[in-house]
């Protein structure tokens, strides 16, 4: 509804509300901050992500031969 509001609003050329500056900023930097678990996580992702490809390739080989 929010979406909405502002996009009548840009439409009628009032002003348009939007995010706060500081609020962009503040999500940035707690990206930054937690770096390190946002790594480890995308690592454990691929880690599984490929196992499962080399399970589901094993088994599609052990079915057919």
């Amino acid at each position: 509804m929010v979406l909405a509001h502002e996009i009548q609003r840009y439409l009628s050329d009032e002003p348009v509300d939007g995010v706060p500056i500081e609020g962009r900023i503040g999500c940035g930097s707690s990206l930054r901050e937690s770096g390190g678990v946002l790594t480890t996580a995308s690592v454990i992702a691929l880690i599984l992500l490929g196992g499962s490809a080399v399970s589901t390739w094993l088994a599609v080989r052990a079915t057919r031969g």
